[in-house]
């Protein structure tokens, strides 16, 4: 998670560093265990209470994300990865827990896409579907788009429809005033 928050705390090094950078434009997306870092990332400051150097994160994807790390673990998602993070296991690092896992950060006061695929067998839906009610009731803006018939690693090829309705979605996005 420090290499996550060092990136995007580097894109305004870059903008010192003479390179074109709308640093009021950034939109973090991942995919799994990707997803998972992409919304804490999005989400660390308002859980840190402070502000990211002239970094204004828009928007934050997750594709098929692992959001909600307490709920992994009862899973087995990926095995022992939850413990692997942690330390442990949840409930005997609650702290880490709390500073770690996009659900216990909420709100993360950034707009949310979540793609999810039906067919997935690696990070079930259930995951995403009661992050973004547990998003939304706690007044983020989140948009929830399950994709029927989707497995888990549709979003990596560019010519998938997943991949499609991502770019979409950016598009529309960056356009947005």
């Amino acid at each position: 998670m420090d290499d996550v928050a060092a990136g995007i705390d580097y894109l305004a090094d870059l903008c010192v560093g003479g390179v074109d950078v709308d640093l009021d434009r950034v939109i973090v997306i991942g995919h799994s265990a990707g997803g998972h870092l992409a919304l804490w990332g999005a989400g660390r400051s308002h859980a840190r209470n402070t502000s990211l150097p002239g970094v204004h994160i828009r928007a934050v994807v997750g594709l098929a994300p692992v959001a909600d790390l307490a709920e992994a673990y009862v899973r087995k998602v990926g095995g022992e990865a939850v413990v692997e993070l942690l330390g442990g296991p949840p409930g005997q690092y609650p702290d880490r827990l709390r500073a770690a896992s996009p659900m216990e950060m909420l709100p993360l006061r950034v707009r949310q896409l979540i793609l999810h695929g039906t067919a997935d067998d690696a990070v079930p839906i259930e995951l995403s579907r009661g992050y973004a009610r547990a998003a939304e009731a706690a007044g983020d803006t989140v948009e929830i788009l399950e994709l029927p018939g989707t497995g888990h690693m549709e979003y990596l090829d560019p010519d998938s429809d997943a991949h499609a309705i991502l770019r979409r979605w950016l598009l529309a996005s960056m356009s947005e005033a």
